[in-house]
């Protein structure tokens, strides 16, 4: 179970990281600015569902 917690806290990260990404190439790029748009929006919806799945799984401290 604790490999899961990591893999989900990995995956918020590297979301994160994408949107970033995708929102650097929106202020760059203005022709198909749409496509960044949509990418960003993607990437930072599923890295706040990556996180909340993170914090479900969190081991409870006693």
């Amino acid at each position: 179970m604790f490999r899961n917690v990591n893999k989900h806290l990995f995956y918020c990260i590297i979301y994160l990281i994408a949107a970033l990404i995708s929102g650097i190439g929106l202020l760059f790029n203005h022709n198909i600015s749409i496509l960044f748009v949509v990418l960003t929006g993607v990437f930072f919806i599923l890295s706040i569902l990556s996180f909340s799945r993170y914090l479900m799984n969190k081991p409870k401290k006693l």
